[in-house]
This record gives structure tokens, C-alpha cells and sequence, in this order.
């Protein structure tokens, strides 16, 4: 598909056609962003090195993308093995011991009643809470293609305590990392905004950015318009400011970057070091419930056989 793709640009080039309007006819394969950086490179003449920053640009966002899902694909995995291994616990083995303890005509504690009550309940209504669960998991994702149910999950999972600093990191590297390719390419300041607005991936950072781009267009530095979104952290703030100062903000926000690479790695390390203990904690209590359903009954048995 991407020959025919080229084949057809090349085509275009043929036809006198800039490099950047040939790629232009093609929005669903070429970005936004890729497409204005090679029209600001055919305006600089300096298409080769715009080209191998595109290249490296584009290898930063798949890095990113892996390191998020890597980090939430852990958590996911192990809520769904624990949700699986009590559902199978209460479905499949607490009938069991429940026709053992009946037919031993044993007076059960408190805990095993309740134990017994959660298994029966499980049993009859499971369907019920399956459709329910994959009801709800139907509607947000709907909800979430809305304008409106965006805005809130982003909110959400940007103020959330265990995932929120993570997505808080990612999207300060992914829009330094932006900024710094799109300005260095010759791109101008509010044009560089805007392009960069459109990848970072959250309506959150989104919404600040808008404010940012008014500062900006209202004259003030670009590290006074983020300080004024109070969405950035004063680290970044005084290394922009300290960048503008220099002349070196290009350079400043790589920095930026990779400093916030180097967050998400740990936070990812972090995340992953807090969750493991924490299931297992869970399952633990899960497990430590069913052994004291099955012991109780026990040992009221052998009193009555005494």
C-alpha cells in the first residue's frame, strides 16, 4: 500500500507538484505535522536534515507509545487473571464445599454463610454480570469518542494517583519533543503551537495550549504562557525561561524531553513495582476468605464428632 502510495507522489513530483502538497494528498498516512515540517524544509532548503529529524521524531513517538502501553498493560493483565481466578473460586469450588458442609449437617459460621450467599449469587446472576460488564466497557468507549466524554476521562486519567503523574510525564516529553523538532525545521512559534496541540494526546494539555498560543499571540515569552496554564511543572518553566534567555530553546526543550523520558521509565518501574504487591495482597485476603469458610465448618464437624 505504501508503494502505490509513493509511486502515486512520485507522480504528482512529476507533475510539478511540491514535495510537502504531494504528501498532502495522502492526510490519512501522512500527519499533519509531517506535512508542514517538509514545507517549511522546502521553504529553508534544508529538506535532508528535516527529514532525519522526521525520522527520529516518529521512531521518539513509537518509543512513547510502547513505554505507555507496556506500563498499563501489566495492571491490566493481573486485575484480569485476579477477577478470573475468584470468579472460578466462587463459581466452581464453594459449591462444592458448600454440598460437603450440608451434607455433614454442621451449624457454619458467619463468614462461610456469607462466602456461600456471594457463591450462590454469582452463580445465578453471572450472565447478568457479564452483559453488565461488557455493557459498561461498550458505553464508555462510546461515551469516549464524544467531545464531552473525552474531556472527562482525560481529566480523570490525567488527576488519577497511580496512572495520572505517568500520563502527566509522557505528555510533557511528547510536547517537548514536538515543540523542538517542529522550531527547529523553521516552523514560526504559533504555528509550532498549534502542530504541536494536536499530538500530545490529551484534552487536558490541549485546553492549556489553547491558552497558551493567546498568550503568546498577545506577546508574551513562551515560558510565561505556560506558567500561566499552571499545567506544566516550575522545572520546565525555568528551563524554558533559561532557554529563551540563552537563545537555545530548541535545545532546552530536547533537554526537557529527555529529563521526562527518563521519568516515565522509572514511574513505569515504579508503577509496575506498586502493583504486583498490591494484587497479590488481594489475592491473598480472597484466598485467606475461602481457607476460613472451609475450616470453620471443619472444625465444627469434629467437635460434633467428639
Amino acid at each position: 500500500e505504501l508503494k502505490s502510495i509513493y509511486m502515486r507522489i512520485r507522480e504528482l513530483l512529476s507533475e510539478g507538484k511540491s514535495l510537502s502538497d504531494a504528501h498532502a494528498q495522502f492526510p490519512k498516512v501522512f500527519s499533519c505535522i509531517y506535512i508542514n515540517m517538509i514545507a517549511a524544509a522546502e521553504k529553508a532548503g534544508a529538506l535532508p536534515l528535516v527529514m532525519q529529524r522526521l525520522s527520529e521524531f516518529i521512531f521518539y513517538q513509537i518509543e512513547i507509545r510502547r513505554k505507555v502501553v507496556g506500563a498499563l498493560t501489566y495492571p491490566a493483565l493481573m486485575i484480569v487473571m485476579a477477577v478470573a481466578v475468584v470468579f472460578y473460586l466462587f463459581v466452581r469450588i464453594m459449591p462444592q464445599l458448600s454440598k460437603s458442609f450440608i451434607s455433614l449437617k454442621v451449624t457454619l459460621p458467619w463468614y462461610t454463610i456469607m462466602m456461600n450467599n456471594i457463591s450462590d449469587w454469582m452463580q445465578r446472576w453471572w450472565i447478568v454480570c457479564f452483559i453488565l460488564i461488557g455493557s459498561t466497557i461498550f458505553g464508555l468507549f462510546t461515551w469516549s469518542k464524544t467531545k464531552k466524554g473525552r474531556e472527562k476521562i482525560d481529566l480523570f486519567v490525567y488527576t488519577s494517583p497511580v496512572i495520572g503523574p505517568l500520563v502527566q510525564r509522557v505528555t510533557v516529553s511528547r510536547f517537548s519533543k514536538t515543540l523542538s523538532t517542529i522550531l527547529s525545521s523553521g516552523v514560526r512559534i504559533i504555528e509550532a503551537l498549534t502542530l504541536t496541540r494536536r499530538v500530545v494526546g490529551n484534552t487536558v494539555m490541549e485546553k492549556a495550549l489553547d491558552n497558551a498560543i493567546i498568550s503568546v499571540q498577545d506577546g508574551d515569552k513562551l515560558a510565561t504562557a505556560l506558567e500561566k496554564t499552571k499545567k506544566f511543572p516550575s522545572m520546565v518553566i525555568h528551563m524554558l525561561r533559561t532557554g529563551e534567555k540563552t537563545g537555545r530553546l530548541e535545545e532546552m526543550l530536547v533537554n526537557i524531553a529527555e529529563i521526562y523520558d527518563d521519568d516515565v521509565n522509572n514511574q513505569i518501574e515504579a508503577t509496575t513495582r506498586l502493583i504486583e504487591p498490591v494484587m497479590m495482597i488481594f489475592m491473598a485476603g480472597v484466598v485467606f476468605m475461602m481457607v476460613m469458610s472451609v475450616i470453620g465448618p471443619m472444625m465444627a464437624a469434629m467437635n460434633q464428632l467428639h
